[in-house]
């Protein structure tokens, strides 16, 4: 199962513009003249990846983009450059460069659906399990919202994936984020009861009996 190609200008529509804007330290600006040059690119890349224009986007975007010091360009300007850089490429083909602006964007303060889901879908589609894993917790922690929108049909595919691989560390990795407080599914009639019910299986294979009596009590729908 894929995450399927990510249609950019139907989905930059949804997601840019999005961002909270952030107020910028004035002494932390910079130099002004390269600072507003820099914003210009930065929306003109932007405004063509929302017309799904990759090719001027990616232009404008990223040499833009590639210069790690970002102070005095509003956090709101970035995050819709980073998304746009990275659906332009994933679109494009272009898995390396699109990984590359993901790993950079969720590294940072980023909290963005587009972002930690091309991440997700380049890992799985790689067949990348540990990095998969990893991603996944590490969007409990700092993206929750990216992680209770992710299907969760494929989340249970992929858990199954590993299971059938018997990757049980990694599985159980998986297992303790998706019953945990942090994982709220937001798709309708989804919930935890079907990850809790596997990992009280578990549980009760190792012998830990309290846990997994524990978490049968949270299961919703026995």
């Amino acid at each position: 199962m894929r995450f399927g190609a990510i249609g950019v200008a139907a989905v930059l529509a949804a997601c840019i513009g999005t961002a909270q804007a952030q107020t910028v330290d004035d002494s932390k600006r910079g130099d002004a003249k390269a600072i507003t040059e820099r914003e210009t690119m930065l929306r003109t890349g932007i405004t063509a990846a929302q017309k799904g224009n990759c090719d001027v986007a990616q232009k404008a975007l990223r040499p833009a983009l590639a210069d790690p010091n970002t102070n005095g360009l509003p956090h709101a300007l970035l995050l819709d450059a980073y998304q746009g850089t990275a659906a332009c490429a994933y679109n494009d083909g272009d898995m390396d460069g699109a990984y590359d602006v993901v790993m950079r964007a969720t590294g940072k303060v980023f909290d963005s659906f587009m972002l930690w889901t091309i991440r997700l879908a380049i890992e799985s589609e790689r067949k990348l399990d540990d990095e998969t894993v990893t991603t996944i917790e590490a969007m409990a922690q700092r993206s929750p919202r990216a992680l209770n929108a992710t299907r969760q049909r494929w989340l249970y595919y992929f858990e199954r994936t590993l299971k059938d691989n018997k990757k049980d560390a990694l599985r159980l990795r998986l297992l303790k984020v998706m019953t945990s407080a942090a994982y709220e599914p937001s798709e309708a009639l989804a919930s935890r009861d079907g990850f809790m019910q596997k990992y009280a299986e578990i549980l009760v294979a190792e012998g830990d009996k309290t846990s997994a009596a524990a978490l049968v009590r949270q299961i919703v729908e026995p």
